[in-house]
């Protein structure tokens, strides 16, 4: 990435208006995969290609609880369905612009509204995926791109898997690690991550704004002789002095500018209503600064919070790619790093402060920028892990690993994992507890059947992650609670998290959301917002093919613990419910190895309702699951189209 001269460097864009950055990087990346893998299609437009306009007509399609407006896409599919465009309708569908290419003059409307109103928001949306490594700028992915798509390809190196971190995180860990930016001549490097973690170790904790202000105002042109002495008495605000700006004669004024002034220097490029949020936001800020009173406070946080999603944009300094790695923490307005004893030892801190800001000629891994991050073989789009990214040799990574057994007075490494992954439960437990006791996860629950509710439950859980991926978070705390908290769901989880428990995203490849093993039983919960017509077309064939993949893998590992998959959703398509009823007795197909078969999986649909209640009978959890079983076992041939009614009725 290069940066001018006095440019705050933008690290991560909001693609569309959306702050759950992590969750849209990982839908984008899936639906590039798509169009590549399966369509073949080439990153370009149309009448090159149709790939930018499929790109952002799955991204809208992906996302309604994002893209709730989306007016030129809207008005463009009116004019595609006119009948005299059925030939661009039909070339867009086929990716075939021969007829198109013939006619371009009578197209010459179409082709210009595709570009400006559609394309150009494809190539936005999609510019994240180039500023972390995971696309090079012809939108192809790379091979860094495809491990956060199929962690299953995640090899760990030693230090790796020491860090109680999910495949996810060391994905996002790895990259920031590599990200470098480069001045406009492309020699000299700042690498804002090695500059975070140094400042992390250095200080036990750092004020979270002072923290993004250091990271964020930096840059390649930066000229500090002593960091250290900087990081120590660097206060909030400090940065500012390093930028030389002169402020316009119009802006040096005691009084509410008028919005033409504003304007004039407020701008967004993209929008003007926009701008007008921009200069209400102004209007509401000045106002409380000329009269503090709860009223006028009132005014501004609820305008805030109405517009916060652009407002956090414009003035915020964002955060979400940082939590992304799992390894800098975010609480009470401080910044700190976790697992600070095993980071200590990974990190030399004194080869982080030599190579946190330097010339690109001086790097062993690569003498020029474009060697370094330009193209699918460059250093940044390729898979490296954190040992060779910090150019650690076997001995140094052995030495590494012996300072993290004398800190833990282990000699077996094996014996570290465990007690650093329990270590991590036990605080994971202690912050349910704390954050989403009882009550609050029934209230939760209960807001997601109204998908109006969705702004309410980003704000009680966390507003970076999507309602889906939340969804599933608070159905994982609620079955702990059912289980009377003993399983470990931190384990169980698919999600990957912050190193504040924050959900970010689910993680993907393949497997059942929440998978609990436990000695004598394995529960996978299964769970949708889907409604129920959806449900058919959605979930019936990955539900049943993950819960037959998982007891075929247990058969086939020889362990004779009972497997049992729980489907939660809100409400339910009747006919899929009695389908995987009827499926119970007859044998299924691995789909990872078709040689091999089972028969009775169960799955048991239990809506949200039923496991708010569900969670005040935590005494009965063995016997409310055996009873699961024995009704499956019982009736496959008698088939009762009422049995999950009365069912429930008898365990609720």
């Amino acid at each position: 990435m290069i940066a001018k001269r006095k440019q705050v460097f933008n690290l991560m864009d909001t693609n569309g208006r959306r702050n759950d950055v992590i969750n849209a990087i990982q839908t984008y990346l899936s639906i590039l995969n798509e169009i590549q893998t399966e369509k073949h299609w080439n990153w370009d437009c149309v009448p090159k290609s149709a790939a930018q306009f499929e790109f952002y007509k799955q991204a809208v399609e992906s996302s309604p609880d994002v893209f709730k407006k989306h007016g030129n896409y809207d008005s463009f599919i009116t004019e595609l369905d006119k009948k005299e465009n059925w030939k661009f309708k039909n070339a867009l569908e086929t990716n075939h612009f021969s007829e198109i290419k013939k006619e371009s003059g009578k197209y010459k409307n179409l082709l210009e509204f595709i570009d400006l109103g559609i394309e150009d928001r494809a190539r936005h949306y999609t510019s994240n995926l180039v500023k972390i490594g995971f696309a090079d700028e012809k939108r192809n992915i790379s091979e860094s791109g495809k491990t956060l798509l199929y962690p299953a390809m995640i090899e760990k190196d030693e230090l790796e898997k020491i860090l109680p971190l999910d495949s996810a995180n060391i994905v996002y860990l790895r990259q920031l690690l590599k990200l470098k930016i480069f001045d406009s001549a492309k020699e000299t490097f700042y690498a804002p991550f090695i500059l975070a973690i140094y400042i992390l170790l250095k200080k036990e904790r750092f004020s979270e704004n002072e923290f993004l202000e250091i990271i964020q105002g930096f840059s390649p042109y930066s000229k500090i002789d002593d960091i250290e002495n900087y990081i120590d008495s660097y206060k909030e605000g400090d940065v500012v002095d390093s930028f030389e700006s002169e402020i316009p004669a119009e802006l040096k004024n005691d009084y509410k500018l008028e919005k033409s002034v504003f304007s004039k220097y407020f701008k967004n490029q993209k929008s003007s209503t926009t701008t007008d949020i921009y200069f209400t936001f102004y209007s509401l800020l000045f106002d409380f600064s000329k009269t503090v009173s709860e009223q006028s406070f009132e005014k501004l946080l609820a305008y805030y919070k109405s517009e916060k999603d652009i407002l956090k944009k414009a003035f915020g300094k964002g955060k979400e790619i940082f939590k992304a790695t799992g390894l800098v923490s975010f609480e009470n307005g401080y910044a700190e790093l976790a697992f600070k004893d095993i980071c200590n030892c990974i990190f030399d801190i004194d080869d982080l402060k030599r190579n946190f800001i330097g010339k690109i000629e001086n790097q062993t891994v690569c003498e020029s920028y474009d060697k370094y991050e330009i193209g699918m073989e460059s250093y940044f789009c390729s898979v490296k892990t954190v040992s060779e990214i910090l150019n650690y040799d076997g001995q140094k990574i052995s030495q590494k690993i012996n300072q993290i057994k004398t800190i833990y007075n282990e000699t077996d490494i094996e014996n570290i994992l465990d007690i650093v992954a329990e270590k991590r439960n036990e605080e994971f437990k202690k912050f349910i507890f704390e954050k989403y006791p009882v009550q609050k996860v029934k209230d939760i629950l209960a807001l997601f059947a109204d998908r109006t509710n969705d702004n309410k439950i980003k704000e009680a859980v966390n507003p970076d992650a999507n309602v889906p991926t939340i969804f599933e978070y608070i159905v994982g705390i609620a079955w702990f609670y059912f289980s009377g908290c003993r399983i470990n769901l931190l384990k169980s989880f698919n999600l990957t998290l912050s190193a504040n428990f924050e959900p970010l995203m689910h993680a993907g490849g393949g497997h059942g959301d929440i998978v609990i093993y436990e000695k004598d039983k394995v529960v996978m919960l299964e769970v949708t917002l889907m409604n129920a017509n959806s449900q058919k077309r959605g979930e019936w064939e990955p539900v049943l093919r993950h819960s037959a993949n998982l007891k075929i893998e247990e058969e086939s590992n020889g362990l004779k613990r009972d497997v049992t998959t729980f489907f939660i959703a809100d409400e339910f398509d009747y006919n899929t419910i009695n389908i995987w009823k009827a499926v119970s007795s007859v044998s299924l197909q691995s789909s990872n190895d078709k040689s091999k078969f089972t028969s009775n999986v169960i799955i048991m649909p239990v809506s949200t309702g039923e496991l708010s209640v569900l969670i005040g009978k935590a005494d009965k959890y063995d016997e409310i699951i055996g009873s699961v079983r024995t009704l499956f076992e019982n009736s496959r041939i008698d088939f009762d189209i009422n049995w999950r009614k009365k069912f429930i009725s008898q365990i609720i």
